[in-house]
């Protein structure tokens, strides 16, 4: 889970976007300001990257965080904003923007996301099984 945010920070520099005509190429990377990308596709990184420095440091850092914050749980917050990311950068992926295509940066950032979503999946059954924590 940590090594998919960090994949999405390193892919994010890669061409979200491309448009090939005539022999000549453009890229985007996440973090251009063309095609609406900046500022949702870095804040969707810092996000993820948040999410996985929070378990890191609760996990190897012995830091034991609240279990709840306001009306939700921690863990079942943090499910439902990968879930987001998924399917936001899901719908960056398939959207049509003319003559221009998705880039690898894109799908590889989905890969990224999906990983990040998988991998907190993964946590909540991993303390459910445990009792130490509900989502």
């Amino acid at each position: 889970m940590w090594g998919s945010a960090f994949v999405m920070l390193i892919f994010s520099f890669f061409p979200f976007y491309s448009v090939s005509s005539f022999g000549v190429s453009y890229h985007w990377s996440g973090w251009s300001n063309s095609y609406s990308i900046f500022p949702l596709v870095p804040g969707m990184v810092a996000i993820a990257l948040v999410i996985a420095i929070l378990l890191a440091v609760e996990r190897f850092g012995g830091l034991q965080l609240p279990e709840q914050l306001g009306p939700m749980p921690i863990l079942g917050s943090e499910l439902v904003v990968s879930g987001l990311l998924v399917i936001t950068l899901l719908t960056y992926v398939i959207r049509d923007i003319g003559p221009a295509d998705a880039g690898y940066g894109a799908w590889l950032l989905l890969m990224g996301a999906i990983g990040v979503f998988v991998g907190l999946i993964l946590v909540v059954r991993d303390r459910a099984s445990k009792g130490t924590a509900t989502a």
